[in-house]
């Protein structure tokens, strides 16, 4: 007798959205390092083809150009859009997980019927409407709240630290005095890698988790 072994298709796609942004946070660490590189060279190689004496004022203006590409340029255009999506996963993630449990218990009221911002309106309509936790390790959760407000400040100031106001700039810059590093050079906000990282793995830990709550919960109230 042969063993049929049977897929679990439920909420697939959310499964295959966690491993492309586990693969996009490699392949953008990957691309960052493999640029920072070429840039280094590129420069070493134009103060020794034009023959520029050190700590002159070309030296400067050639080893600055530099500097600001591989610290601030490159870094900023890798992490912030990965950040961004990011955080839309888990939202998404969250308000289609929502959305299931909201039809199978016969619910009228949608998550997105409720006012606020996201990450509060999600956990009332989690505990007060479905009936279900939506997050069981607070310090993920607390690292989801951050990438919120840094999901806001790059998407509503294009990292424009001194664009925010003045509450959510002190927030992102508590942020980064504390454990989830940042730099502002040349005013942008720009995650470290391994603040990225925290940042990647606290949402996919946390989708998972939800993913296999709600499943067991499916398993148990399917008919």
């Amino acid at each position: 007798m042969s063993n049929t072994f049977k897929f679990d298709l439920r909420l697939v796609d959310i499964s295959f959205e966690l491993y492309a942004i586990e693969e996009h946070f490699e392949l953008a660490e990957n691309e960052i390092e493999k640029l920072s590189k070429k840039e280094k060279e590129i420069a070493e190689k134009i103060l020794t083809d034009e023959k520029i004496e050190f700590n002159s004022p070309d030296w400067y203006d050639v080893v600055n150009q530099s500097e600001q590409k591989i610290h601030t340029l490159i870094p900023r255009f890798f992490r912030n859009p990965f950040l961004v999506s990011l955080y839309s996963i888990y939202e998404s993630g969250v308000t289609e997980i929502a959305d299931k449990i909201r039809e199978k218990k016969g619910i009228d009221l949608l998550l997105n019927d409720i006012n606020g911002p996201f990450l509060d309106k999600a956990k009332k309509y989690y505990s007060s409407i479905l009936d279900f936790n939506l997050s069981i390790n607070e310090s993920n959760w607390n690292k989801i709240k951050v990438l919120s407000e840094i999901r806001h400040a790059i998407a509503h100031t294009n990292g424009r630290i001194d664009l925010l106001r003045p509450n959510a700039q002190k927030k992102i810059r508590k942020y980064a005095e504390g454990e989830f590093k940042m730099n502002f050079d040349a005013g942008f906000l720009i995650a470290e890698k391994e603040t990225s990282e925290k940042l990647k793995n606290a949402v996919v830990d946390s989708l998972k988790a939800l993913v296999q709550r709600y499943k067991n919960w499916d398993s148990n109230h399917s008919v």
